[in-house]
């Protein structure tokens, strides 16, 4: 269902109701705020008991010492996007909070990258709703040091049209940049196009409530013995870097529990703070026997293809042989070697006459468009490759080029000298991208002899990513080795591979490794000539004043980077918001055929850039 679930059952005892203490005293020197949200009625979609969720956590964080705003819709009220933005403003612009909780319980949706929490007068207002990346993103550079979001709502996929139209906003402020950002642990209830289910609870007043809320209260009443850290004082605690395996074990457990064996939710877990929110309420208990019944995440299938190839991105050391087979066992891994294999098949040319082009597979291409300057010819060889050979004449290192495919759908690609840009489309729009020099081109001996590698790695992390699985997980310190470690990887003798780079930008990005973003950016702008648009865009450490430099293409190349444009203040004089809703949910930017008419004049205006 795609809708925060809700499920009556009675008799189901999913835990004790939470006894309030005597309220905790916060670290010293340690400042907590926590804005607590609940909101049970979106037009056309079920009523929920989310407000009486965020009556229970707001009396819980109360209870340990957090200052607490509460906003929900009970007894008619109302909850707006400035009603959250006021109240996040609250705790941002003194400067002197340590500490900042979000939760949230109601109605959410996904789609492509992003998604939303719903708020009171959605769908019918697009503007009232939460968008949770842009959120994520500004908290990184809010100025307080740990940010924790915790969503107990549902990833689905939207609908219908109206739903897919909802935009939201961020709550959090566009301040001036802190370039040391902060932590931002992410607790959601459920996987990327997943539901997030009610149940009847069993506590104090018998009332509804969700499962994952209950669960990770229950982490602090009763915590697993190897989840606890006793501090000086004496306080029992339960930090947030020990929750991952509980709340996505328990919670998993609980819905098969009361729902049944067919169902499943597995929270999206990234939290590696070394702050807790609570003490323990309940004397410890020794962990169940793992379920064998538990779904695999699409981020542990990342990690054993990865870890084969020589990378971990995971906050732990590389799996057993056991559990590593166990994965390769499950759907989600199947789901994962499929796409890999598509991708991996494809026999793209190995050069052209004129050591540049662009080669398609996956589907035929209508239409090529490029600057008048720029000689193109579309070459058909064989059945399912359409080969596009480009004649820079010793001109210029990168031009845009408009593919259009037989399906109506299209997307800019850079051409790049020496280079063959390779590019494989599936269901909907483009999977795969990969800049591979031409074997007649002077790269290419760099390239030679590091081919099987690399062609594997494009493969593994472009299956990853677009299952929403290569993310770089772990505290400050594992992150920063984590990175250097796939900087090693993509690293071909004196270069880096582009296609792995772009990648790896963005997972840096996401990891809030400022410094490893704008590392790759300036050494493949030094080694290349130009700019990518997504590294110019995710370098923030770059002083263009929200102006991105002549780069290409003219757009964010993944279509996650899309996401990035407003929180990042991104400024373009070929008006990309007024493209973005042609966005077709793929990896790598594809718009449908309605764009064409606006994105033609542009790329057959744009000057190539000169040698």
């Amino acid at each position: 269902m795609n809708r925060r679930d809700v499920i009556i059952l009675g008799g189901a005892a999913l835990g004790a109701s939470y006894l309030p203490k005597a309220a905790a005293q916060p670290a010293s020197g340690s400042v907590r705020g926590a804005i607590v949200i609940g909101v049970d009625r979106i037009d056309g979609l079920a009523t929920l008991s989310a407000s009486k969720d965020a009556d229970k956590v707001a009396a819980w964080l109360g209870g340990e010492g957090f200052k607490v705003e509460k906003l929900t819709d009970a007894n008619g009220g109302a909850v707006s996007v400035d009603d959250v933005f006021d109240a996040t403003s609250k705790f941002v612009t003194p400067g002197t909070f340590h500490v900042l909780v979000i939760y949230f319980a109601g109605h959410g949706f996904a789609t492509g990258f992003t998604e939303w929490w719903m708020l009171t007068g959605a769908p019918i207002n697009p503007n009232r709703a939460v968008n949770f990346f842009e959120s994520q993103t500004l908290a990184q550079t809010c100025g307080i040091p740990t940010v924790v979001i915790v969503s107990d709502a549902c990833r689905s996929l939207p609908t219908n049209a109206q739903l897919s139209r909802v935009k939201g906003g961020p709550i959090f402020p566009n301040t001036a940049d802190f370039l040391d950002q902060g932590q931002v642990d992410t607790l959601k209830a459920c996987t990327f196009a997943a539901p997030s289910y009610e149940a009847a609870l069993v506590d104090r007043i018998a009332q509804r409530g969700g499962i994952f809320t209950e669960t990770l209260m229950d982490a602090f009443r009763a915590p697993w013995d190897k989840m606890t850290t006793t501090l000086d004082n004496g306080d029992v605690v339960v930090k947030n870097s020990s929750l991952k395996e509980y709340l996505k074990a328990e919670t998993n457990r609980r819905v098969q529990e009361v729902i049944g064996l067919t169902k499943s939710q597995i929270p999206d877990i990234n939290a590696f703070a070394d702050i807790h929110l609570s003490r323990v309420l309940e004397p410890t208990r020794t962990p169940p026997a793992p379920s064998t019944s538990i779904p695999v995440s699409f981020q542990s299938v990342a990690n054993v293809a990865l870890n084969e190839a020589g990378i971990n991105i995971s906050d732990s050391s590389p799996l057993s042989s056991s559990l590593s087979n166990a994965i390769k066992n499950s759907g989600a891994y199947r789901d994962f070697d499929t796409l890999k294999t598509q991708i991996s098949s494809s026999a793209f040319p190995s050069s052209f006459e004129t050591q540049t082009g662009l080669s398609v597979s996956g589907i035929d291409v209508v239409d090529i468009i490029t600057h008048p300057s720029v000689q193109s010819e579309k070459l058909i060889i064989g059945f399912s490759i359409q080969n596009i050979r480009v004649d820079f004449a010793g001109h210029y290192r990168v031009c845009d080029c408009l593919v259009q495919f037989a399906d109506g759908n299209l997307s800019v690609f850079p051409v790049i000298d020496g280079f063959i840009t390779n590019v494989f489309y599936g269901e909907v729009g483009v999977d795969s991208v990969t800049f591979v020099p031409s074997s007649n081109s002077s790269r290419w001996f760099e390239y030679g002899d590091n081919k099987d590698r690399i062609d594997n790695l494009h493969a593994i992390v472009a299956s990853a990513s677009a299952l929403g699985g290569f993310r770089i997980e772990g505290d400050a310190s594992t992150r920063a080795k984590n990175a250097a470690q796939i900087a090693d990887q993509i690293r071909l003798m004196k270069s880096l591979d582009p296609t792995l780079g772009i990648y790896a930008a963005y997972a840096y990005a996401q990891a809030g490794l400022p410094e490893s973003v704008s590392s790759v950016s300036s050494f493949m702008r030094d080694d290349l000539g130009f700019d990518f648009f997504d590294l110019a865009m995710l370098d923030r450490r770059r002083d263009v004043g929200g102006a991105i430099p002549t780069a290409f293409p003219f757009w964010p190349m993944l279509t996650q980077g899309w996401e990035y444009l407003r929180p990042y203040d991104i400024a373009s004089p070929h008006g990309l918001a007024e493209l973005k809703p042609f966005l077709m949910p793929s990896l790598w930017t594809t718009l449908s055929g309605e764009a064409k008419s606006i994105v033609s004049p542009i790329v057959s205006g744009r000057l190539p850039e000169p040698r």
